[in-house]
């Protein structure tokens, strides 16, 4: 199992920086590769640029401490499991994002071949959501 720790400080109100990433539908904003999000309830159906389907169940939902819990229930990565949490917390006058995944791969010789890409990934979502909190194009 890997896990893959990421956080980054944006110049924002904690409530501006959950208003993006606390909405489940706005995850083809700031998500690579997601170009489509839809919700039901704290399940989201998501759709990759390839057309492949990712099914998430959200739990430990909380908007007064800015954070929640994802599972993958069907993914387009070779994974046993896929898990992980978003955490908005407040920092002074601005706030930091925190995003963690665990995830096991279903052949761990995979692991080192697959987890630099979701490393990258999972910095470019975060830099993504700072772009949005801060207003930059």
């Amino acid at each position: 199992m890997i896990k893959i720790q990421e956080s980054l400080e944006i110049n924002a109100l904690p409530d501006e920086v959950w208003s993006i990433v606390g909405d489940l539908s706005r995850a083809p904003e700031f998500t690579p590769t997601i170009v489509s999000a839809r919700v039901d309830g704290l399940n989201r159906l998501c759709t990759d640029e390839s057309g492949n389907e990712i099914h998430e169940e959200m739990g430990d939902y909380s908007v007064e401490l800015r954070r929640y819990s994802w599972r993958h229930v069907k993914s387009p990565l070779p994974v046993k499991s896929s898990s992980g949490w978003y955490f908005v917390k407040e920092n002074g006058k601005t706030c930091e994002i925190q995003m963690v995944w665990e995830l096991e791969f279903l052949d761990p010789t995979m692991e080192l071949q697959i987890t630099p890409n979701l490393e990258g990934a999972a910095r470019l979502t975060l830099e993504n959501v700072k772009r949005l909190a801060e207003g930059k194009s």
